[in-house]
């Protein structure tokens, strides 16, 4: 409903610059069906009237601590499809290494819940959904005749298809992964797998108060371009669904 809100004014005020009457105005979008893009005729006011049971509930937005992203609904996100190539390696980039708590929280997760990458091969066979048909790998220990590596596939199965529910320990976990928690002001960096202090800091967080101060989020300047933007955002839903210790709920 938002987003069709949210076209239908942009649409709207596209319509009246070109002086015609935006109420019966007939555009063509695109949607990511089941079985792939489908396009379909619409008017800005069929939009308008999918929008209509928002307006008396906005108001119940105000004071609420998960409405960060605007000032109603504003617990609400998404990411663009297709995952760009741009977002794979802005992601890749970010994935600890083993020697660092995130990493070896990381490599833990992917031993005991089996993230093996394998749940976004569907994913990877549709470029409405994927860029790349491959993922990208980042290296996060060296060995003298090995290497362990992580693949973007693997965080992404860990954020999309692992259910319609992310726990707020699961969401702390992945922004601990990406590097994306400042804990006591700084990320925790190489040297830190076998030091559980961090870790216990943020377990031994029981109030958003506590969590708030505990740690912070981490997600570098606002990029350029609206995939990685609207990733940056995601990774703000996970911080504010561990702050208030409510599960994040994700449609993918």
């Amino acid at each position: 409903m938002l987003k069709a809100r949210n076209r239908a004014r942009t649409i709207s005020a596209m319509v009246k610059q070109e002086g015609k009457d935006p109420d019966t105005a007939t555009i063509k979008v695109v949607v990511l069906g089941p079985n792939g893009p489908e396009e379909r005729d619409v008017t800005v006011a069929s939009m308008m009237a999918e929008a209509a049971p928002l307006e008396p509930l906005g108001r119940d937005c105000a004071g609420c601590d998960a409405c960060v992203f605007q000032a109603s609904f504003g617990c609400f996100g998404y990411v663009n499809y297709p995952l760009t190539a741009s977002l794979e390696r802005w992601v890749v980039e970010r994935i600890q290494a083993a020697d660092t708590l995130g990493g070896d929280l990381l490599l833990r997760a992917i031993r005991d819940f089996g993230y093996d990458g394998s749940a976004m091969a569907d994913w990877r066979r549709r470029p409405e959904l994927c860029e790349r048909s491959t993922p990208l790998e980042a290296i996060v220990a060296k060995g003298f005749l090995s290497k362990k590596r992580v693949s973007t596939d693997q965080i992404f199965q860990a954020l999309f298809r692992v259910g319609n529910t992310l726990d707020p320990a699961h969401c702390m976990g992945v922004l601990m992964w990406l590097g994306a928690l400042r804990v006591q002001g700084s990320v925790p960096g190489p040297g830190t797998s076998g030091n559980p202090a961090a870790l216990i800091a943020l377990t031994s967080a029981t109030t958003s108060e506590q969590r708030r101060a505990i740690a912070s989020l981490e997600v570098g300047a606002n990029a350029v371009e609206s995939e990685i933007r609207g990733f940056q955002r995601l990774l703000q839903g996970l911080y504010m669904a561990w702050v208030l210790d409510l599960p994040l709920l994700m449609d993918a």
